[in-house]
């Protein structure tokens, strides 16, 4: 090769290695942003919900804002923002804290910062920020009305209110709730009456709070009042009193009233067909409560079609496999057992018991009673043997340890397997010196 050519080609190689090291590799970083650019990018980051890179671009303005720049409040909002849509509770109450101090009387600021203690499990630092609220609200109003003309008209205070009420339930302070609830239903009844609409849900709300107080009176009191505004603003068929009809029957049932909770039952039950259909879940489950009450009265052969219309829903709408349909098959089964269909329930259990994919105590007990109404004693055995072995495997033990040893023991006396049943009644016996906790 020519001297000449060599040098050239020598040269043209070393200048392109030199080049390469030049270029950078990868993308090219992003041109330095100003904190407008920042904010406005992360905006349109969070509207497509790409939350974490949002909030990025949201705490690199604030590295470049000013303590003071009232763009500051509404950017650590957004931080906050971001951080609570990827579930991050308690990360939020730092930058929503933040604005919270520069926006002291803000009525979003408190909110945010509350929900974020709510969603991190600090129920008393979110009920503080509530009662400021709600005292901002009220400071409003007189500010508004004037302190001699308090009280005239505060449904503005509502809505606090209600996220109050909400939050001490969650607190787990229902008594407390039950104050501010009963305050917001006399500013209601003030301002727009004791029979309109919107009392409803809130006579529903003091019902439940009732419920949680194991005050069933007061309970289907509530549920009452709120059936019967809903009864005079809808008429007596709409499907929007079922709320207040189911809660009713509910508590009625708490109340011994089987006669008043079976006809509502009975009433929901033709609401929802005329509104759903025939198939609809809510028909289903609402066939169930009524063929339970009717079982707890021994009316074995009124809640049989009850439960097999109920099962025929559950099947059309969940599927062969689903934990409601095993539920539905027990209903049956012991419906039939009861009425001396013994072989039926049988097949129901067995049903039930294949959904399950375990071997659950409670259906092999059942298959065991059945096989027992069968006249079948190596089914029962066979049955209570999977029982005890199913809870001697479990770490915790069970409450039906000491019945299924029991029932297995007589199982096996019936067969003369004598020695066996007594080592069963030995270790029952050494059950009954146990104290509860020492079993766990």
């Amino acid at each position: 090769m020519p001297r000449e050519l060599l040098s050239t080609l020598l040269f043209l190689w070393v200048g392109a290695i030199s080049s390469l090291a030049q270029t950078p590799v990868g993308p090219p970083s992003p041109p330095p942003q100003t904190p407008s650019q920042a904010i406005e990018t992360g905006q349109k980051l969070f509207e497509q919900r790409r939350y974490l890179e949002a909030e990025r671009l949201f705490q690199e303005s604030l590295g470049m804002l000013a303590p003071d720049d009232p763009r500051r409040p509404g950017t650590l909002r957004m931080v906050g923002a971001a951080m609570r849509l990827q579930g991050r509770f308690a990360d939020a109450a730092a930058p929503l804290n933040e604005r919270l101090k520069l926006e002291p009387d803000s009525e979003s600021a408190i909110e945010d910062l509350a929900v974020a203690y709510m969603g991190s499990g600090e129920p008393a630092k979110a009920l503080a920020l509530y009662e400021q609220l709600v005292a901002l609200k009220q400071k409003q109003l007189e500010e508004r009305q004037g302190p001699t003309k308090r009280g005239v008209d505060e449904m503005p205070l509502i809505p606090a209110l209600q996220k109050l009420a909400r939050a001490q339930e969650f607190a787990l302070q229902p008594k407390v709730a039950l104050v501010t609830l009963n305050r917001i239903m006399t500013i209601r009844s003030k301002s727009q009456g004791s029979d309109h609409i919107d009392l409803a849900p809130e006579f529903l709300n003091l019902g439940r709070l009732y419920l949680a107080l194991k005050n069933d009176e007061m309970a289907a009191a509530s549920f009452q009042f709120a059936l019967e505004i809903l009864e005079k603003t809808y008429g007596l068929e709409d499907s929007r009193l079922l709320p207040a009809i189911d809660r009713l029957a509910q508590s009625w049932r708490n109340l011994k009233r089987a006669d008043d909770a079976e006809m509502l039952y009975r009433r929901a039950l033709a609401l929802r067909e005329a509104t759903y259909g025939g198939l609809h879940p809510d028909i289903a489950q609402t066939l169930d409560a009524l063929g339970k009450m009717l079982f707890d009265q021994k009316r074995y052969s009124e809640a049989e079609p009850l439960y097999r219309r109920s099962l025929g829903i559950w099947a059309l709408g969940l599927g062969p496999r689903h934990v409601l349909l095993a539920l539905s098959l027990d209903n049956l089964a012991v419906t039939v057992a009861a009425l001396g269909k013994f072989d039926e329930a049988d097949q129901l259990y067995k049903q039930a018991l294949a959904i399950r994919d375990f071997d659950d105590v409670g259906s092999l007990r059942n298959l065991a009673v059945i096989a027992q109404a069968r006249a079948k004693p190596k089914e029962v055995e066979t049955y209570l043997r999977r029982a005890l072995s199913t809870i001697d495997a479990s770490p915790e033990k069970s409450d039906a340890l000491t019945p299924v040893l029991k029932d297995l023991a007589e199982a096996l006396r019936k067969q003369n397997k004598n020695v066996e049943a007594a080592k069963l009644d030995q270790r029952r016996q050494e059950l009954k010196k146990v104290t509860p906790a020492e079993q766990k």
